[in-house]
């Protein structure tokens, strides 16, 4: 027996995702999938130039950002300049609730793209 497609008659029309999608993760206290990305672009502005080199935002849930570190004694850096750092943060689109920073020593991200 051939395929053919389901009949049309009835049916509802596509729907886009982003809206959909928007509230879950509002829901889910994670900001919209457009705002990490933009946030990268202006991380240097939020912790200054020095400290972004050795940084780099990773991702929110419920009103805390996760960074990634490449040394502890860069961590000690952003720790200490944290309530700075969110109250930048509170300006940009999207992270207008992030209370907290979480950190994690890792690899800078420039040694993934090496890998």
């Amino acid at each position: 027996m051939p395929w053919k497609p389901l009949p049309r008659v009835g049916s509802d029309p596509p729907v886009r995702l982003d809206r959909p999608l928007g509230r879950v993760l509002r829901h889910l206290g994670v900001p919209s999938a457009s705002v990490l990305p933009a946030l990268d672009q202006t991380w240097a502005d939020v912790v200054g130039p020095a400290v972004a080199l050795h940084t780099s935002p990773v991702t929110m849930h419920h009103g805390r950002l996760l960074v990634r570190v490449d040394d502890p004694a860069w961590a000690s850096q952003l720790r200490w300049m944290e309530q700075q750092v969110l109250g930048r943060l509170r300006q940009e689109p999207g992270y207008e609730k992030v209370e907290a920073l979480d950190l994690r020593i890792g690899p800078p991200p420039s040694a993934d793209l090496h890998r």
